[in-house]
C-alpha cells in the first residue's frame, strides 16, 4: 500500500504486518499500479506528421518521405500540444525529446511532464561542423535553464569533426547525456561493412560522399566508440541490427550505457525488431522509448511494452517496467525522485487496468493512466 501525501511524494510504503497499514482507509484500484514511465526517445516535434509516412518503407524510404512532410506546419502546435498532454495522461512523466529546432519549447515549459530536451546535429561534410554547433549552442541558449545538450543524429550522418565537437561539448557539460540513433537498418550496416547499397546511393545523390564510401570495412560502433564522452551516459537508439560482437566491444561502457528500444517505430519503418532476449542477456540497462508520431500510432509506453511482450513473451513483466520507468530515470539523472516507490521519491503513479493477474501479463485490453 502507498501512502502519498498531496503533492504526489511517496509518504511510505506500507505492508500488511506495518503498524501503520490500515487496509479499510485505503483507496482499492483494480489491477495494477506502478511507477510514472520515463519515454527514453521522442521526437515530440514530429507530432503533426502522424498518418503521413506510409509503413514499412525501409529506413531510407522514410528518411526521403521525412524529408518532403516534416516542414508541413499545418497545425503543428496543435498536434504537439495534444500529443504532450496524450503522454501525461497515459503515465508518461519524464521524455528524453529530440529536438532540430525550438517549436516544442514552449510547450515543454508548461507541461506537467519532465523534458530533456537533445538537440539533434546532423551533417557529413566536416567543413561545415562549427556552424552545425554552433546553431546548436544557438538552440540550447533558447531553451534556456531546462534540461537539455547536444546529440547526434546517426553514424551516416556525423563527420568526425561533428563527433569531435559533440564529444568535447558533452565532455564541458555538468550534466546532460550522449544520444545517438545505431544500427536501425540493414542499409546502415551495409553503408558501413561495404560502402555500397542505399544509403551509400543516397549519400551519393546528395553529393555527401564521392565514389567511395571513406569508412568502408567496418561496424557503425566501430566509427563512433572513439568519441564516447568520458564521464556522461551513453543511449545508443534502436538497434535494430546490433550484432554479439557489437556488444562485446561495448562492454567497456557496461556501467553507464544504456540500449533504447522503440519496438512500434521499428516494426512501423522496417517491419522487424531486435533480437531483445539477446540485448536482455547481455545485462546492459535497457530502456524504452516511442520515438515520433512519423513512426507510431501512439506515444503510449503501455503499447510499446505490449509489443515486446507479444514477441518476446519470456521476459518478466516486472522487468519490462523497470526498461519503462528506472532504467529511464538513471538515464536522465533523475532516479532520486522518478521510477520507483521509495519514501520520499515523487515517480507519478501509474494506474493499469484489463491485466492478467494469473499470468502476470498484460492483455489487449490492457490500458494505463496516470493517476
Amino acid at each position: 500500500m502507498l501512502w502519498v501525501n498531496e503533492d504526489g511524494s511517496i509518504a511510505q510504503v506500507l505492508k500488511p504486518l506495518d503498524a501503520e497499514y490500515h487496509a479499510n482507509y485505503a483507496e482499492y484500484l483494480p489491477g495494477w499500479i506502478v511507477p510514472g514511465f520515463v519515454n527514453a526517445h521522442c521526437h515530440l516535434e514530429l507530432s503533426h506528421l502522424k498518418g503521413k509516412i506510409d509503413e514499412q518503407t525501409g529506413l531510407n524510404g522514410f528518411i526521403s518521405k521525412l524529408m518532403q512532410v516534416r516542414n508541413d506546419n499545418e497545425q503543428r502546435e496543435i498536434a504537439i500540444q495534444e500529443a504532450d498532454t496524450e503522454m501525461h495522461l497515459s503515465g508518461i512523466v519524464a521524455v528524453a525529446d529530440i529536438c532540430n529546432g525550438a517549436g516544442t519549447f514552449d510547450i515543454k515549459r508548461n507541461s506537467s511532464i519532465y523534458y530533456h530536451s537533445l538537440i539533434e546535429r546532423f551533417g557529413f561534410n566536416g567543413q561545415l561542423a562549427h556552424s552545425i554547433l554552433n546553431e546548436g549552442q544557438a538552440l540550447l541558449a533558447e531553451l534556456g535553464k531546462w534540461p537539455g545538450n547536444m546529440c547526434l543524429h546517426a553514424p551516416y550522418s556525423a563527420s568526425i569533426e561533428l563527433q569531435t565537437l559533440v564529444k568535447n561539448h558533452l565532455d564541458n557539460q555538468s550534466t546532460g547525456f550522449y544520444s545517438i540513433h545505431h544500427a536501425e537498418s540493414e542499409a546502415e550496416i551495409e553503408l558501413f561493412a561495404t560502402g555500397t547499397g542505399a544509403m551509400a546511393d543516397r549519400m551519393r545523390n546528395l553529393d555527401l560522399i564521392g565514389e567511395k564510401f571513406p569508412f568502408a570495412g567496418i561496424r557503425p560502433i566501430d566509427y563512433l566508440i572513439d568519441f564516447f564522452p568520458r564521464d556522461k551516459n551513453i543511449l545508443l537508439v534502436h538497434n535494430t541490427f546490433i550484432s554479439a560482437d557489437d556488444l562485446e566491444k561495448i562492454q567497456v561502457y557496461h556501467d553507464r550505457l544504456f540500449l533504447c528500444l522503440c519496438p512500434n517505430a521499428n516494426l512501423y519503418i522496417e517491419n522487424t525488431l531486435p533480437d531483445i532476449n539477446k540485448l536482455w542477456e547481455s545485462e546492459f540497462l535497457i530502456t524504452i522509448g516511442t520515438d515520433s508520431l512519423a513512426s507510431n500510432h501512439q506515444l503510449n509506453m503501455l503499447s510499446e511494452i505490449k509489443a515486446i511482450q507479444q514477441y518476446y513473451p519470456a521476459i518478466p513483466i516486472e522487468e519490462l517496467f523497470r526498461w519503462a520507468s528506472l532504467n529511464g530515470a538513471k538515464l536522465l539523472g533523475i532516479e532520486k525522485e522518478k521510477g520507483h516507490f521509495s519514501q520520499g521519491s515523487k515517480p507519478g503513479i501509474v494506474h493499469i487496468q484489463g491485466v492478467d493477474n494469473t499470468q502476470k501479463k498484460l492483455t489487449l485490453e490492457s490500458y494505463s493512466r496516470l493517476i
